[in-house]
């Protein structure tokens, strides 16, 4: 008998504990390392409360919520709230939004993926859903070229700049 308890345990303590599955998880300065701590892959928006496209994108990003909030930690910030974690994240305008994969802790924001579609349910799931099976390499290299391009051109920075921010 000791030793199903034991066993039972040490299941319980390998079955990673999300916050809050299905929902989107409001992150502060006090809660963002613990929530954000690498054992799920997290998705992160930056947003402001003064920002109609945020309020527009609030349903879309409850329902990506919804529908992958258990394999993912589904969460946003109030970037002018908590203006050293958009500082941390680079974030330049809102919404913004940022993907840190399974094994990656809210401390390695460099390590962020910044989601450039449109701000729609559908899209960024099947984003979320292609770029969380891709090798971590191969979307670092399609990042650091994507970067270059912009440097070489910074004329076209301003037409590859994603429609409906603030």
């Amino acid at each position: 008998a000791m030793l199903k308890l034991v066993c039972a345990a040490l299941f319980v303590a390998l079955v990673v504990a999300h916050p809050s599955p299905g929902k989107v998880i409001e992150l502060t300065d006090a809660n963002f390392d613990t929530v954000v701590n690498g054992e799920l892959p997290a998705v992160l928006e930056f947003y402001a409360t003064w920002c109609p496209h945020c309020k527009k994108f609030k349903t879309e990003y409850e329902g990506v919520a919804a529908d992958l909030g258990s394999d993912f930690i589904i969460a946003r910030v109030d970037g002018d709230k908590y203006e050293k974690l958009a500082d941390l994240y680079q974030v330049s305008g809102y919404p913004t939004v940022k993907l840190l994969r399974k094994g990656v802790t809210g401390k390695d924001a460099s390590k962020a993926e910044e989601y450039e579609g449109g701000m729609k349910k559908a899209t960024l799931e099947q984003w979320l859903k292609s770029n969380n099976q891709a090798p971590a390499a191969a979307s670092a290299a399609a990042a650091a070229s994507h970067i270059q391009m912009l440097h070489l051109q910074p004329e076209l920075e301003g037409v590859l700049a994603a429609p409906g921010k603030c």
